[in-house]
């Protein structure tokens, strides 16, 4: 439908992580305690402040919990479309290297989604520590 090009792996990838991020949101702000919208309420806040100041504070963890997975069912989706639809990238790589008995290179390759995988976990821990170390 897509054809074979870059778009059937990003809308793969897109729609393996929206998932995990849309999910761990809806659950985060669903377990906002209710004592604390009633402060809100309380000290007259309007509805745009209540979301702003209440409930995305304090779902943050999920949120966070929410990118992270999203980030590797991405990268998931991204390697695994790239095996079959895919004449380059990482998940090519991959799949090229081991048809062909190039183990040592396959490997490399592994190695290398490896550390993107740890790079971007990384960079999203980062950000969280930031956020939680300014909030």
């Amino acid at each position: 439908m897509l054809g074979f090009n870059i778009w059937p792996v990003v809308v793969i990838s897109w729609a393996w992580a929206v998932v995990a991020v849309v999910l761990n949101t809806a659950i985060g702000l669903a377990e906002v305690p209710e004592v604390l919208v009633k402060v809100g309420r309380s000290m007259n806040l309007s509805r745009r402040q209540v979301l702003g100041r209440i409930f995305l504070p304090a779902a943050v963890p999920y949120i966070f919990t929410g990118l992270k997975l999203g980030m590797v069912y991405s990268l998931i989706g991204v390697i695994a479309s790239e095996f079959v639809l895919s004449t380059k990238g990482l998940g090519f790589l991959v799949a090229y290297n081991y048809t062909n008995f190039r183990t040592s290179a396959m490997y490399a390759a592994l190695l290398v989604i490896l550390l993107l995988a740890f790079a971007l976990n990384a960079t999203l821990n980062g950000v969280e520590r930031r956020l939680y170390s300014h909030g």
